[in-house]
């Protein structure tokens, strides 16, 4: 993928991501099918490095120590646990025909989830772990409610012989 490619891809994600801030309705309705495919993985793996990064190095820290294959499985379990909720969450609010846009209302968890994180490290808020999680999960899963609407139905796929 050359720079230029990768800028404007960059910029549209950015583009699609405010969009589905500021006017949810307006962007999920004008979006091509193409557009977005990737979102779930990249909000996904956003939601992780903005709100996971420590318990990740102790993770590491513990397989090291430890050489205890289990205690991997369990720290990258409790990290990707609720994303991937959320979006199974989500995908089921919008339906079947509706479902390939769920990546995209992952944003909710990544920007609450990400900001509790942020606050909650300088100390200036303090509250129970699982709090940010949950309501990230119901804000997008509101916002999926919202807009499901909006959303076009997945065009038909042809049947491959």
């Amino acid at each position: 993928m050359s720079d230029r490619s990768l800028a404007t891809t960059t910029a549209s994600a950015l583009a699609r991501w405010g969009g589905a801030l500021l006017a949810p309705r307006r962007t999920v309705a004008e979006l091509t099918s193409g557009e977005g495919k990737r979102d779930g993985l990249v909000l996904g793996t956003l939601y992780v490095v903005g709100t996971a990064l420590y318990p990740m190095t102790d993770t590491i820290a513990t397989v090291v120590s430890t050489h205890s294959l289990v205690a991997l499985a369990a720290g990258v379990a409790r990290v990707l646990l609720t994303p991937i909720v959320v979006l199974v969450l989500v995908e089921t609010l919008l339906g079947g025909r509706r479902s390939y846009r769920g990546g995209l209302f992952l944003l909710p968890l990544v920007v609450i989830g990400t900001l509790a994180h942020i606050l909650t490290t300088f100390g200036l808020l303090s509250i129970p772990t699982l709090w940010p999680d949950f309501v990230g999960a119901a804000a997008a899963g509101g916002l999926a409610l919202w807009t499901r609407k909006s959303i076009p139905f997945e065009p038909a796929t042809e049947a491959k012989a």
